[in-house]
């Protein structure tokens, strides 16, 4: 199972994917390449044509630093993975938990055995569900 990248699993000259998530959103990964690694921030680059952007990122969050300096409302923002193919399968989990969540909303509407309300109850306060 693919999961983000937190600031110690950059390395200098590595190769970073970006899943796009912010208010611009594109539906094609993009290529990072690292340059630095501070304490809190990433400087990450990728180009876009002929040209070459860098910016510094926190990893966690996926935004820049001058984003978060100039609240900026609706920011691009990324999620960080090693490879391509943990995008496709963060792309899968998150489709995934859509159509778990939309079921689990029309449970609602459904009867069921004491059984079966036990058990998903279990499940949903062993991975902490809440009503909160």
């Amino acid at each position: 199972m693919s999961r983000l990248l937190e600031i110690s699993d950059f390395a200098i000259d590595q190769e970073v994917w970006g899943m796009p998530t912010g208010g611009c959103k594109r539906s094609e990964p993009v290529r990072f390449k690292v340059i630095k690694i501070g304490r809190k921030y990433v400087t990450l680059e990728h180009k876009v044509r002929d040209c070459v952007f860098s910016d510094d990122y926190l990893p966690r969050r996926g935004i820049t630093k001058d984003a978060i300096r100039s609240k900026v409302n609706c920011p691009d923002t990324f999620e960080f993975f090693s490879t391509p193919q943990d995008i496709e399968d963060r792309k899968a989990q998150l489709a995934l938990m859509g159509e778990a969540s939309r079921r689990i909303y029309h449970l609602r509407y459904v009867e069921m055995t004491l059984g079966l309300a036990e058990d998903l109850l279990l499940v949903m306060n062993k991975h902490g569900v809440t009503n909160d």
